[in-house]
């Protein structure tokens, strides 16, 4: 036991027991022991660890990498270049990373091993996979579909259900049985149009052929 301070200049300090220092501890070659090693600082410097003048680690409440003055549980700090942090399983394995919530022990997002991104659910199936609602401030945007309804929108609005118009090549149908109506939500007959101006009705639909604005037959 050393009451006040240990300085150590030996190439191999090699011990069966445990080392214990009340004020600090200064070991500048190798040190190996066969017991279980513990070093505590009973002040708030903490421990630091690194070459002279470059020190790497800082732990008292907070570890810090890069920096001696960590602001967070574990910070990471880099000057020059941009800061890394990687994490490898041996071969064969498998990873999630996610953030768990330890007072509910709910996950608010994952990312699987197989490169997909779950909010709200630790078993994504899609390249996004969000449960619950979302919310989209900007533009949403889809690029390079290759096939029919690539980007298509379902659900309901107030006073009834959204359809679909389909393209096929030159002409757009609707593939749902019933009527159209225009100003009426009861149309009669395959297309109703009706005006809200009384008796003095302006014409709301044209039909032109694209030869001469001859107006074919209905």
């Amino acid at each position: 036991m050393f009451k006040r301070f240990f300085v150590c200049t030996a190439l191999l300090l090699l011990l069966a027991g445990a080392i214990f220092s009340e004020e600090g501890a200064d070991i500048s070659s190798s040190v190996d022991t066969t017991d279980s090693a513990s070093i505590r600082s009973p002040e708030t410097v903490g421990l630091t660890i690194g070459k002279a003048g470059e020190d790497v680690n800082f732990i008292s409440d907070h570890v810090g990498i890069g920096t001696t003055s960590p602001g967070e549980e574990l910070h990471l700090e880099q000057t020059v270049g941009n800061v890394n942090l990687r994490v490898r399983l041996p071969s064969g394995q498998t990873w999630d990373f996610g953030i768990r919530n330890v007072t509910d022990n709910q996950v608010p997002f994952v990312i699987t091993p197989s490169n997909y991104v779950g909010i709200g659910t630790t078993s994504p199936g899609y390249k996004l996979d969000v449960s619950g609602n979302a919310r989209f401030t900007g533009t949403v945007k889809g690029a390079s579909a290759t096939a029919d309804d690539e980007f298509v929108t379902k659900g309901q609005i107030s006073g009834g259900t959204v359809g679909y118009w389909a393209p096929n090549g030159s002409s757009i149908y609707n593939t749902n049985s019933g009527n159209v109506g225009i100003g009426t939500t009861s149309p009669t007959v395959g297309s109703s149009v009706r005006s809200s101006e009384g008796d003095n009705i302006t014409p709301k639909l044209h039909i032109y052929s694209n030869t001469n604005n001859v107006h074919p037959t209905l």
